[in-house]
């Protein structure tokens, strides 16, 4: 609140006689003064806008690598608070730029449910959502065959049921197929 307010609101709370509103006033005016003392009523002070260009710190590698970035993410808006948290994470091998950059291109590429959008760069790098890719071939293919096996034993069983419900030779011989295949 500004000073001239809280005096306006006082004067309006205490609706003095107009030979008493100077005093009225001065009495508002040591309040305020005693406020401010005591660390209320003070103006908050603006913090200074940060208008550096981040990019032009970046030295020509680290240009590189933000632009191939930037150009995976495809979502371009600020572009100066993305390329600072770009250099908030500091020197990044080769490998793991790479994959940001791969990361980026999934997210960019991921569909987004209605009504949803995508969230920018700048708090993409700074929540480190690249992590989130970060997933090796390794657990990649686990995860499929972890997948196919449960899909092939969801299918197995729901034969199994309707097989007990009406026995056929048709069911049968799928049942048998389908557990052949989950051995080998």
């Amino acid at each position: 609140m500004r000073k001239s307010d809280f005096i306006q609101h006082i004067l309006i709370r205490s609706l003095p006689a107009l030979d008493k509103a100077a005093g009225a006033i001065e009495y508002a005016e040591s309040l305020w003064q005693q406020l401010s003392q005591q660390g209320y009523g003070a103006p908050k002070q603006q913090a200074a806008r940060d208008n550096k260009d981040h990019y032009q710190q970046m030295n020509t590698e680290q240009k590189k690598l933000f632009n191939a970035f930037w150009k995976a993410f495809n979502y371009k808006h600020d572009r100066n608070s993305a390329a600072m948290q770009w250099l908030a994470l500091g020197d990044l091998t080769g490998q793991q730029s790479e994959q940001i950059i791969k990361a980026a291109a999934k997210e960019a590429s991921r569909a987004l449910p209605y009504g949803q959008s995508r969230k920018m760069a700048q708090g993409w790098l700074s929540e480190r959502r690249f992590n989130d890719y970060n997933i090796s071939a390794n657990t990649n293919n686990t995860t499929g065959k972890q997948h196919e096996r449960s899909q092939q034993l969801s299918t197995l069983q729901g034969i199994q049921t309707l097989y007990k419900m009406q026995p056929s030779p048709e069911l049968k011989a799928q049942i048998e197929k389908l557990q052949a295949n989950m051995k080998g």
